[in-house]
């Protein structure tokens, strides 16, 4: 009996495939290094799970090509199918009308009133990111102080000019004569 589906969803596809290649959920997850329960949720049509849109299209992508399916094509389902569309948050004025929400400063309260809605981010987050820096600044402390160490450090003097570093304690030896390299006159090479 046909129910008048004229398309197999993004899982039954998958499914299809996979079966076809006699490939366990195991061995996919294994070869395009996605989660099995990724695996089985993406086979039920299930992407509720995935941490964001990113991931599950991501994943499609991934499980498409290990399964040489079209990724463009299932990409394309997906979006038609299970993206979230966004959407303007919507609220009735005093006349009971649907509009657009308005700015946080466009409301009532103006700017006091966004300010106290404002979100904090989360104070671990903070305190590990005081520490980064507390590190980072010591670092540098260090850094600036081994240089200022060196330079700091007395150097030898130098001689000035035209004087000789090291003196010279003994007068150089006498030239040497011709024929007379062994100081005997020159009488061994006769």
């Amino acid at each position: 009996g046909g129910c008048g589906r004229t398309m197999a969803t993004i899982g039954e596809q998958f499914r299809a495939a996979r079966t076809a290649r006699r490939m366990t959920v195991a061995e996919a997850a294994e070869a395009t290094r996605i989660k099995p329960t990724h695996i089985e949720a993406m086979e039920r049509d299930d992407f509720s799970g995935m941490a964001s849109p990113i991931y599950a299209r991501g994943f499609i992508k991934l499980y498409a090509e290990a399964l040489d399916l079209d990724p463009g094509l299932l990409l394309q389902a997906y979006a038609q199918t299970h993206a979230p569309t966004p959407r303007l948050p919507m609220e009735a004025d005093a006349q009971g009308r649907v509009r657009p929400r308005r700015r946080p400063d466009e409301r009532a309260g103006g700017v006091a009133a966004w300010y106290g809605r404002l979100r904090l981010p989360d104070p671990g987050l903070l305190v590990r990111g005081a520490v980064w820096l507390g590190g980072v600044l010591l670092v540098l402390g260090l850094v600036s102080f081994g240089i200022r160490t060196l330079r700091a450090r007395p150097r030898p003097a130098r001689a000035p000019r035209g004087v000789e570093r090291y003196p010279v304690l003994e007068p150089p030896p006498a030239p040497f004569v011709d024929g007379d390299a062994f100081g005997d006159g020159g009488e061994s090479e006769r």
